[in-house]
């Protein structure tokens, strides 16, 4: 389209601050946009979504099937708005809460819920609370879609169930008493956290880090110089190059494999015991092996674990798509070490999320032995809400 035009086009219908937003392009690649629902600046500017972005609102995202192989894990958690290709296959956003405002009259106006907001669940959903004796909990309209989270990121409920994943929506199993479903939720409230790009996590990014986490993805040069962050932070590794008509397409980059140096196998080992996960465990969760993850010819992010910088969501490999984007050929500028330092956090998140695998596959199990039956046996995502909206 013709920029000068569109901005133009986008000027006239008013300029707003507050829809200045965070935008979740990719998993764990949270940026800036500027909404409008003025054509062309987006191609689908979609107001249904953009209604039901609101403070204190979260959006779950998934796929009606699996497109990529490997796909990983087939859902994402934001409180930003989020993009159509946040997962390949097309992402589709259920909101945890909805605004009963007009999308066409929400521009500026919803930055704050009120009793306008409703819970996002159908009457199959708000049955099965009312019979736990969930209906007068203000959590449980969330916890529903926490317990979704909780049984999503498990590897036993991936892997058991990857041909009806690759199918078809998740199909998320229900359990049948309510201390189990109060448990699940609050399991995929500490997987919420941690996805959550806009949420600092004490121990994880914020405060006194847990001590498996400390050295995790720490950035250096390996000639052992000071740390010079205009010259050093130029990502020139390889990790994206142009593809056809433009477009970003991962690179080979650089990385090196290498085993734990025994402070680092001594951080993870007693800070697996401070978590209570025996060591073999851990390094089944994490991986034998480490990698460094270069930016250049001098500098890296060291000591990621290899199960880690595997880590794909929706189809995208989440640390290497997120280096790809930005290349210093792409950028014509060093990564800021704010951006440096989001490697980082993205690192010990995902860290963190390997080690609840031991938690969240004891919870599938639990929940698998024992699951609530409904007439209409509708218990998969696109069923248990009201409403699924495509991104933007």
């Amino acid at each position: 389209f013709d920029a000068r035009k569109a901005r133009t086009r986008a000027l006239d219908a008013g300029f707003r601050d507050e829809q200045i937003v965070r935008y979740a392009v990719r998993p764990f690649d949270t940026r800036w946009c500027y909404y409008t629902d003025a054509r062309p600046i987006w191609n689908e500017p979609r107001p249904a979504l953009w209604a039901q972005r609101f403070d204190s609102n979260h959006f779950i995202a998934t796929r009606p099937a699996g497109v990529a192989n490997p796909e990983g894990i087939p859902f994402m958690f934001t409180a930003a708005l989020g993009d159509n290709d946040a997962l390949r296959g097309h992402a589709y956003y259920f909101p945890l809460g909805l605004n009963q405002s007009r999308p066409e009259a929400a521009n500026g106006h919803l930055f704050g819920a009120d009793d306008s907001t409703l819970h996002n669940y159908s009457p199959t959903v708000a049955g099965y609370l009312e019979a736990l004796g969930e209906t007068a909990a203000q959590s449980s309209a969330a916890d529903i879609w926490l317990h979704t989270l909780a049984i999503g990121y498990s590897p036993a409920y991936l892997e058991e169930n990857a041909d009806g994943i690759r199918q078809n929506w998740p199909r998320i199993p229900l359990p049948s008493s309510q201390e189990q479903f109060r448990a699940s939720a609050a399991l995929g409230q500490r997987v919420a956290d941690l996805l959550d790009t806009e949420k600092p996590v004490a121990g994880v990014t914020a405060g006194a880090l847990r001590q498996e986490l400390r050295s995790v993805a720490g950035l250096r040069r390996m000639d052992g110089k000071p740390l010079h962050a205009e010259e050093d932070l130029q990502l020139t590794a390889g990790w994206g190059h142009a593809g056809k008509e433009g477009v970003t397409m991962p690179g080979r980059g650089k990385l090196l494999s290498r085993e734990r140096t025994a402070k680092e196998l001594a951080e993870l080992t007693h800070g697996l015991a401070a978590l209570g996960i025996p060591q073999d465990e851990g390094l089944k969760r994490l991986g034998s092996t480490v990698v460094d993850v270069y930016l250049n010819d001098f500098c890296a992010w060291t000591n990621v674990p290899e199960q880690v910088w595997e880590v794909y969501i929706g189809g995208y490999q989440v640390m290497k798509k997120w280096l790809s984007y930005r290349e210093y050929s792409f950028l014509k500028r060093p990564l800021t070490l704010a951006e440096a330092e989001e490697v980082q956090a993205m690192a010990r998140r995902l860290t963190a999320l390997c080690l609840l695998q031991p938690e969240l596959d004891a919870n599938y199990q639990k929940v698998k032995s024992a699951t609530w039956h409904v007439q209409s046996d509708l218990h998969s995502i696109g069923d248990a809400a009201r409403t699924g909206l495509a991104g933007i």
